[in-house]
């Protein structure tokens, strides 16, 4: 395996784990302010992204476009959520917190699923793709460009050694964003 994979699926792990992190800040957030245990609020990120998905594929609206009119009609579900929902669980015992909120995320989840399917879908040539080139800040990875630079580092990325590109690209690290590429 070579050192380029392996930092691509480094970076892949810690952006994924940013996501998980944001949707975890999220629920904290509805816990601290209004009190509730919101187990639909990863349903919600989904209608976000079928919102996006469908401004796309309909409408041929970049998701970064969409941004502010996917954040209005969030919106307007939230509410509804609210007082349709969650309003008359404010006061109730957790558990029934719990139990409502979680079976507005089995309803959402099996809407959706009934409306679009299960299936895998993405988004051709969307304005943010393709190569983006990071340089290499870890500790570790410095480590090793140095001793790369000082001609101690695998024998096949030595620049001028076979197989060593010599062009300096081993200074940076290449991560490919979008599904199925690798470099």
């Amino acid at each position: 395996m070579s050192r380029e994979l392996i930092l691509q699926a480094v970076i892949s792990g810690l952006l994924m784990g940013l996501i998980y992190a944001l949707v975890a800040v999220g629920l904290t957030l509805i816990f601290g302010l209004m009190e509730i245990v919101n187990f639909a609020h990863g349903e919600f990120l989904m209608l976000a992204m079928f919102t996006a998905f469908w401004f796309w594929a309909l409408g041929g609206l970049d998701p970064m476009l969409s941004l502010p009119f996917v954040a209005i009609l969030l919106a307007l579900a939230g509410i509804l959520a609210h007082f349709g929902i969650i309003r008359r669980l404010l006061k109730a015992p957790m558990l029934a917190q719990v139990c409502g909120t979680f079976g507005l995320g089995v309803a959402l989840r099996a809407g959706a699923q009934f409306l679009w399917t299960p299936d895998f879908r993405t988004i051709t040539n969307p304005l943010i793709a393709g190569r983006v080139h990071l340089p290499v800040v870890l500790r570790g990875a410095l480590v090793v460009r140095h001793a790369h630079r000082n001609g101690s580092g695998p024998p096949g990325n030595r620049p001028g050694s076979p197989g060593g590109s010599g062009d300096g690209d081993s200074d940076r690290a290449h991560v490919r964003v979008g599904l199925g590429d690798r470099t």
